[in-house]
């Protein structure tokens, strides 16, 4: 049974589906106050609930229409809200804008708010930023993931003048870092994980046969506005180019050291895509494996500092086909192991989760 007075945290999806970022964050607030967690989240039936470890409890909340509709939304904030009430806990964690008007159903405020802004707040409707304005009284703490975005956030929401801190959506722990596999037991492959719509990932580019000609392997869940055209362009795909499916985290995992590089690409057709900061470009990188990334200010900024990775010159089919192009002639040199090397030393210096997790503590109680 969940028990009362410890830490909630409302999740905007399943637990282990693409929210490690999160789940980091609740992990060291649970070690920071010895408290125990709960974690409250929408039924996505088409994906597994997670057990989870470490005092950390997964609820899910069953809406009678899909959670991502306008009722199915207002029906998971009330059931939510309705929950924390029962749950009366010390501490909440708001993630992303899609959870905010939780706040406004609360019988009482917790003793310490934070709110993990995941996702920018124009992300989910262009009057979540009205919702964030008006949430400002309950929110003792702002995370945001990406720089970009906390500044367009801080002045369009008014959190001047509430605390934030900025912490990248990369959730490996020190202790957790492993030596990368050595580049001569590599498979000499691509691999993109994450997100895959037609109109949102570029997925179109891999029907092409220039592309087809590289060894590219696919992860991923097909949705978006057009998942049938999605499917058909990746079921379809020759050549090299392999699609794996959509699988667990443990499985991706357990595979990913083993690729050459991994690929980060968003269309830029809206602020949250723009400035792109996902946490499997940071996951990545504590593989050992360089990425190849669309110039999105985070990643490219990352890589350019540390020299682990390759920065395409845009988003173009072209772009994408000449960084694959110099990422092959690189594959096997002194200068591809000099990137491997610099993903490890780049985890060490700044992107480990312990890093991350300070820039939120100093801004926290000593106790709750």
């Amino acid at each position: 049974m969940t028990p009362t007075g410890g830490i909630v945290q409302v999740s905007d999806i399943s637990v282990g589906s693409g929210n490690f970022d999160s789940l980091s964050l609740l992990r060291s607030l649970v070690d920071l106050y010895g408290i125990p967690a709960t974690i409250l989240e929408p039924d996505q039936q088409d994906k597994a609930i997670s057990q989870l470890e470490g005092g950390l409890d997964v609820e899910r909340i069953p809406t009678s229409t899909h959670f991502r509709s306008t009722t199915g939304r207002i029906e998971f904030v009330s059931m939510v809200a309705a929950r924390i009430n029962q749950l009366k806990p010390r501490i909440l964690i708001i993630r992303c804008s899609w959870n905010i008007p939780v706040l406004f159903r609360l019988a009482k405020k917790p003793p310490l708010v934070i709110y993990h802004a995941t996702e920018s707040t124009t992300y989910y409707g262009n009057f979540d930023p009205e919702f964030n304005r008006h949430a400002r009284q309950w929110i003792d703490v702002v995370v945001f993931p990406e720089e970009n975005r906390a500044a367009i956030d801080i002045r369009r929401c008014g959190f001047e003048k509430i605390p934030v801190a900025l912490a990248y959506n990369s959730p490996t722990r020190l202790a957790d870092l492993e030596d990368p596999i050595p580049p001569a037991d590599r498979n000499g492959r691509i691999y993109y994980s994450g997100a895959l719509d037609v109109n949102a990932t570029f997925v179109d580019y891999y029907g092409d046969s220039r592309m087809q000609l590289f060894p590219i392997d696919i992860y991923g869940y097909i949705g978006g506005s057009e998942p049938e055209r999605t499917r058909k362009v990746l079921v379809n795909a020759g050549g090299q180019i392999r699609y794996k499916g959509f699988v667990d985290t443990k499985y991706l995992e357990a595979a990913r050291p083993n690729y050459a590089y991994s690929l980060t690409i968003w269309k830029t057709s809206n602020e949250n895509q723009t400035f792109a900061c996902p946490c499997k470009f940071f996951e990545s990188i504590s593989s050992g494996v360089p990425p190849i990334t669309a110039p999105h200010p985070q990643p490219k900024q990352v890589v350019e500092r540390y020299k682990c990775g390759i920065v395409m010159k845009g988003w173009g089919f072209q772009d994408m086909l000449d960084a694959f192009t110099r990422a092959m002639q690189l594959y096997g040199t002194p200068e591809y192991d000099e990137m491997v090397a610099n993903c490890n030393l780049a985890m060490k210096e700044e992107l480990n989760w312990d890093r991350q997790f300070e820039r939120v503590r100093r801004l926290l109680p000593a106790s709750i």
